[in-house]
């Protein structure tokens, strides 16, 4: 019978065996399959120290054949010894003792590749154990050589993911940075156009202003904000990115937001010609539990995005409803649709329905976006629906949640506050830019108050430490943080420095506006943070907390005195008056615009403008009967003489 086995394989092979015919034999056998030397050892001591030696010389055997029982060194101990050294030999025992439990124990402890009982039947049984033995020793030796090769791609990997990652890292501070940077950049010219706006409209009355042009002056204050409110939804946007937009919940006038999303939004529409109306449905409660900032501006943003795409003439309509355990807010607009196939990429960031150069309608691509994962962060989804040429439906769906009902947001609304404050404070006003100096400035003398000034935060440490060796510290400290020469954390920390400083007031006054910044600004020992552009609404209270010694706000009452109206006004009067009452409490939009034609023909007249305020109020609360008892004294006193 042929024993030719199609088995090439080069290296070399030793026989360990006590008996010489054993070994020749086996030789012959081997012979056949490999070209390469067969080498013999007589026992296993022997055969141990040739094993050792071609370990040693480089040159080491590929297989191994060994009896188990031989003089000096018997076969088991001698795989063992193999074994601590090498666990990838190919070894196979061919004994005449030994059972086959004998041979599992082998297999198992030692790694052996094969047993054979003598004599062996047949010559192929040995060169089949040898192939296998072989096969087995090279697919461990490929799978150790794929091992160490991925575990090289995994470490290479692993080297270039992290790079990847720190690359990211830098990314994400230099955005962060940037973002941070324009903020700064675009706050300190809008604190100067919103602070300018704000000063002169303090000082309408003492100008007598027309209403027109005080409408004007609003809208510079409108625009201003709505600037403001742009670069809050880029910085908006960089905290959802980074996962660190909180959700502050908060008791929320619905009646009166959607109101105010009416006045906000009058003049674009005006200037569009457009029709803008609001719906308020009778199960929509007046306060609800949400937060109010959020709410705000998903409804800006699907708002002016409905105006900005709806042609003259067409009409915009915003409508609430309340289902179950959810509140629907629908803007319906008469624009240009969106296609079907555009229904998800407008939600991408910097996406739009028209991307094109020469596109129409211009914007940045934020609003929807923002809109979208700020409905989320509420708990709540947004919808689409859209007819290309006929208009699109976005509807806000968002978990009704009751507010606590209170009258302190209506009462803020007619509550109009004076604060005075003693010549005798120090105010010092640590900034570098020259037209907010000059607006800061113009404020603080309309409130009665000498102000010191310091262009950087190092001439702002010393005049502090001036005053301070006079005996007389400011009494409030205004710090801008971005500043040539030294910057105001620098410059509080010098200030903290010094133990006579410590309880002088430092508030910045700052157009750091990031939640980071703003915590490491007040972990300097500061006493609040005003954010620019600055709201006089929020700085007024501010002073009043530091500054003596009068710091009590103080209501200013309109004269009850009642002012005569000439005749031919009063007759206008009188049909503006019924114009009024023919309209529903439900036409909210067309109730304001009527209530501010007649506050134009009145002005300061006593008691209309009163009235008109009040009938104002009950409109944003929709208070049928409020409003018919001020439509009913305003036609009462225009029928009484004088």
């Amino acid at each position: 019978m042929s024993t030719s086995l199609s088995i090439k394989t080069h290296g070399r092979f030793l026989i360990i065996d006590d008996e010489p015919d054993v070994r020749e034999v086996w030789v012959e056998i081997l012979k056949k399959i490999t070209p390469d030397k067969i080498e013999e050892a007589p026992n296993g001591q022997e055969g141990l120290e040739r094993w050792k030696e071609g370990l040693s010389s480089g040159n080491p055997y590929d297989l191994i054949l060994v009896d188990l029982r031989m003089p000096r060194m018997d076969g088991e101990t001698l795989i063992e010894e193999i074994r601590r050294q090498d666990q990838k030999i190919a070894i196979i025992v061919i004994t005449g003792h030994g059972d086959l439990n004998h041979a599992y124990t082998l297999l198992e402890k030692f790694n052996i590749s094969d047993f054979l009982h003598k004599p062996l039947k047949h010559p192929n049984v040995l060169l089949f154990a040898v192939k296998n033995a072989l096969e087995k020793q090279r697919l461990q030796q490929q799978l150790l050589t794929h091992n160490e090769q991925l575990e090289q791609q995994v470490e290479e990997r692993t080297v270039e993911l992290k790079e990847a990652l720190e690359n990211a890292e830098n990314a994400n501070r230099a955005k962060s940075q940037f973002l941070a940077n324009m903020s700064h950049e675009i706050r300190t010219p809008l604190n100067s156009i919103i602070g300018f706006s704000q000063l002169l409209l303090r000082k309408k009355n003492q100008f007598s202003l027309p209403v027109r042009e005080q409408g004007f002056l609003e809208n510079i204050k409108t625009a201003g904000q709505n600037l403001s409110e742009l670069i809050n939804n880029i910085l908006d946007l960089a905290k959802i990115e980074s996962g660190k937009m909180d959700v502050a919940q908060e008791t929320v006038n619905l009646r009166l937001l959607i109101q105010g999303m009416h006045q906000i939004h009058k003049s674009q529409v005006l200037e569009k010609e457009l029709v803008f109306n609001y719906e308020l449905d009778s199960q929509v409660p007046e306060f609800i539990y949400t937060d109010r900032n959020k709410l705000n501006q998903i409804l800006m943003n699907l708002i002016s995005n409905a105006i900005k795409y709806t042609p003259s003439g067409k009409e915009v309509r915003l409508k609430v409803t309340k289902t179950g355990e959810l509140l629907i807010f629908q803007i319906i607009d008469q624009g240009i649709g969106i296609p079907e196939d555009k229904f998800t990429t407008i939600f991408e960031i910097f996406e739009q329905v028209d991307g094109s150069l020469t596109r129409k309608y211009e914007g940045t691509g934020l609003g929807l976006p923002i809109a979208k994962q700020m409905a989320t962060l509420l708990g709540g989804e947004i919808r689409l629906q859209s007819v290309v040429g006929q208009g699109t439906v976005f509807t806000v769906l968002l978990p009704y949640v009751p507010g606590e009902t209170t009258q302190s947001e209506s009462d803020s609304t007619t509550a109009q506050t004076d604060y005075s404050f003693s010549k005798e404070n120090r105010v010092l006003l640590v900034e570098d830019n020259p037209m907010n100096q000059m607006m800061m400035q113009a404020l603080f003398e309309q409130l009665g108050l000498d102000t010191f000034l310091a262009e950087n935060g190092k001439i702002g440490v010393e005049k502090v430490l001036e005053f301070q060796s006079k005996g007389s510290p400011p009494d409030l400290v205004l710090m801008d943080m971005q500043m040539p020469v030294m910057d105001g954390i620098e410059a509080i920390q010098k200030i903290r420095s010094y133990p006579e400083c410590h309880r002088i007031p430092i508030v910045p006054l700052s157009a750091y506006a990031f939640k980071e910044q703003i915590k490491i600004v007040r972990q300097l020992g500061v006493d609040d943070y005003i954010t620019k552009p600055v709201d006089f609404e929020k700085l007024l209270p501010v002073l009043a907390k530091y500054l003596n010694p009068d710091n009590t706000p103080k209501k200013r009452k309109p004269t009850e005195t009642p002012s005569a109206m000439i005749p031919q006004k009063k007759q206008q009067l009188q049909e503006e008056i019924t114009t009024l009452s023919q309209f529903s409490i439900l036409e909210g939009s067309e109730l304001l615009t009527q209530i501010e034609r007649m506050e134009e023909l009145c002005e300061d007249t006593f008691p209309y403008a009163k009235l008109l305020k009040q009938a104002k109020k009950a409109v944003y609360e929709m208070d049928k009967e409020q409003l018919q008892a001020c439509i009913t004294k305003m036609r009462q006193a225009s029928n009484s003489p004088g």
